[in-house]
């Protein structure tokens, strides 16, 4: 959702409850097990949204951004155990999220959708039993949206013009309607 009148408060909330708190929590809960036993995986799953930035998806960018520094800072801070800690950022998936979050699909730069194809659930479990069997830090799926990751690193402006020209404008009629009211 866009930071507007359109996403109160509560809205907010929920959308750091998952999946930055849910996975917060859950990493607590089996941490301590972890440590003790001297061995573990911890996996979150996250989405491209957590590496660019586009109208439309405040309160869901600012959940992945905060779940991908989770991520960072707790491999950082277990570095020194024998506790992996991977990430695997997917780009769209066809899933449930969809039918409950209506008018999100709307706000995917079509960008985002030329660039990189929709990937099955089925494909990102396959590349979370490939995580489990061979840890990586950061596994970003499909190639397309790993590159594109990749290339925003060096050329940020573009990828900034490509998702405002093809991302979502709904906040320019809200704001012409808070002006005039």
């Amino acid at each position: 959702m866009a930071f507007s009148t359109e996403t109160d408060e509560v809205q907010f909330r929920e959308m750091m409850d998952s999946p930055y708190f849910a996975t917060v929590n859950t990493v607590r809960a089996f941490l301590d097990p972890m440590i003790k036993r001297g061995s573990g995986h911890i996996i979150t799953i996250n989405s491209a949204a957590a590496y660019f930035h586009f109208a439309g998806a405040t309160g869901y960018m600012a959940a992945r951004w905060a779940l991908r520094g989770f991520t960072h800072a707790l491999r950082e801070d277990l570095r020194e155990t024998n506790i992996n800690v991977s990430m695997i950022v997917a780009g769209k998936v066809v899933s449930p999220y969809f039918v409950n979050n209506p008018g999100s699909e709307e706000r995917i730069p079509g960008i985002a959708t030329l660039l990189s194809k929709t990937m099955s659930v089925t494909e990102v479990a396959q590349v979370i039993f490939k995580t489990i069997m061979s840890p990586r830090n950061t596994v970003i799926i499909p190639f397309m949206m790993k590159l594109s990751v990749w290339l925003n690193r060096f050329f940020p402006a573009l990828f900034t013009f490509l998702m405002r020209k093809t991302g979502y404008k709904g906040m320019r009629e809200e704001i012409g309607w808070v002006r005039n009211s």
